[in-house]
């Protein structure tokens, strides 16, 4: 029999990794990998649930390639913060495209994931797509 904090784990491992496989299923960007940086403190483990085969932990020097056109930064996004922060890709070059994850720490549930693309001109990031 399952207890309900069990249940409760299961739901919020699966309903995380649904925002994931909208991705996938995306015509337009669902062929894209991501790379997560590997460096203490996140070698250990990935904060969030993905599909296997999706991220790859990668060394700071793969992390920064911005001619790594098929593998593509994610950060996590929560009430702390982005992480790994940014200043580890600064300065970030104009064009430059990544993945965030928005999640809770608190309660562990993910609210979507959000492709974003650095605009120079304007000194923010834009979003190209959202999936929740």
């Amino acid at each position: 029999m399952t207890t309900i904090t069990e249940a409760q784990r299961r739901y919020s491992i699966e309903w995380s990794k649904a925002c994931f496989y909208r991705f996938l299923e995306d015509p337009e960007f669902g062929h894209l990998k991501m790379k997560w940086l590997s460096t203490k403190p996140f070698t250990a483990y990935l904060p969030f649930d993905v599909p296997d085969g999706l991220v790859q932990k990668v060394e700071k020097d793969e992390f920064d390639l911005c001619e790594d056109a098929e593998r593509l930064p994610i950060f996590l996004g929560s009430q702390f913060g982005i992480n790994p922060r940014y200043s580890v890709i600064e300065p970030i070059p104009d064009g430059h495209l990544h993945f965030i994850i928005a999640k809770s720490m608190l309660s562990g549930l993910v609210a979507g994931l959000s492709l974003k693309r650095w605009d120079a001109k304007q000194n923010e990031f834009q979003l190209i797509k959202k999936w929740t």
